[in-house]
């Protein structure tokens, strides 16, 4: 994978303003490993993994209508102690038996869209 440009944020939805109108390029990473790459639109516009579906998920309405806001599952592992398999296993909605076992490749979706998950092809 290729980042390119100066224009590149890794946080989300922290800098959610930042990212959607002063950058190219946005990466998601959970416990240190990038887990979604792509340009910034195509990432608010069509997240692919789990993670970076869940954490737009979690962003406030400006008009308010819920009553609760969207939290992801359970507590972030510790990263000097990275899991066997994917490392977003247990806190993923998504996850199988195989996820816990299979560490997934960062592979490209589509051009300059970038994703490690054991299910998304």
């Amino acid at each position: 994978m290729e980042v390119r440009g100066r224009n590149l944020v890794t946080g989300l939805p922290k800098t959610v303003t930042v990212t959607s109108s002063e950058t190219e390029e946005a990466l998601r990473e959970t416990t240190g490993q990038i887990v979604e790459a792509a340009e910034t639109f195509a990432l608010f516009r069509a997240p692919r993994h789990p993670y970076t579906q869940g954490l737009l998920k979690a962003i406030p309405s400006l008009e308010g209508t819920a009553d609760r806001l969207y939290t992801i599952r359970g507590s972030v592992p510790d990263p000097r102690c990275p899991l066997p398999g994917c490392r977003f296993c247990p806190r993923c909605d998504q996850s199988r038996q195989d996820c816990a076992r299979q560490v997934p490749d960062l592979r490209a979706l589509a051009a300059g869209h970038w994703v490690r998950c054991c299910h998304i092809s």
